[in-house]
């Protein structure tokens, strides 16, 4: 869920929260995989019209590999989110986000069946902060 987005679709009217999605799709002869980006309204109401097909936008092609690392406020990293009531009972079972997540995207830089890849990586930092969710699901 965003509040902050670009929408890909320059004719989608502007809205406040967006529900956005990423997919893979295998390309044609396998091992390689194009990354897509769908974004819809995430609040009721404005969704606009029902059953309209959610429209999937190619980010990039011949994507091998994707790693995702987080790291916590003391720098220790893994593969997979914690909740920080896990190693801070003041917090009781609020999620706590991690402070930074890299992200490393690998691309076949050759024929199909070829060895060569071409690394990307980013990383971004999250502030430090804890989301609470409000009874019925919504954000304060």
């Amino acid at each position: 869920i965003s509040t902050s987005h670009l929408s890909f679709d320059p004719m989608a009217a502007p809205v406040p929260l967006t529900m956005i999605r990423y997919y893979l799709r295998e390309e044609e002869g396998g091992g390689r995989f194009s990354l897509l980006r769908s974004d819809s309204p995430a609040l009721p109401g404005e969704q606009g019209e029902t059953g309209a097909e959610e429209k999937r936008f190619v980010l990039c092609e011949g994507l091998r590999e994707i790693n995702v690392r987080y790291y916590d406020n003391d720098g220790r990293d893994g593969a997979e989110w914690e909740k920080a009531a896990d190693k801070n009972e003041d917090l009781d079972d609020e999620e706590r986000f991690p402070l930074r997540i890299a992200i490393e995207l690998v691309f076949a830089a050759g024929p199909v069946d070829g060895d060569r890849t071409e690394t990307y990586a980013a990383a971004l930092m999250l502030p430090p902060s804890i989301i609470r969710f409000a009874e019925g699901g919504g954000v304060r």
